[in-house]
């Protein structure tokens, strides 16, 4: 079965901040440095480091900032983050 998907990446200078909004579903993935993921509403911080991969459960708004040079990857699979949103696609 194939999929569609939809990648952006995102080049982040150390100490640079980038906000995501509506991301429920996507996968952030590190492809260089090492980045530092906060998800509002959650008491714990995501750290990020080379090849490593972070599923995006909820639509919170994400700051994401980095430690030292980085490119941000995210990929969007073109399906339902949860029954919600499955829901609203019907």
């Amino acid at each position: 079965m194939s999929q569609i998907t939809q990648e952006t990446r995102f080049e982040i200078g150390e100490r640079e901040v980038l906000e995501l909004r509506r991301a429920c579903g996507q996968e952030l993935v590190c492809a260089t440095g090492e980045l530092w993921i906060t998800a509002a509403g959650s008491p714990d911080d995501i750290i990020l480091r080379p090849g490593e991969r972070w599923h995006v459960p909820t639509n919170a708004a994400l700051v994401v900032s980095a430690f030292r040079r980085a490119v941000l990857v995210t990929r969007q699979v073109l399906e339902p983050c949860d029954r919600g949103a499955a829901l609203a696609w019907r």
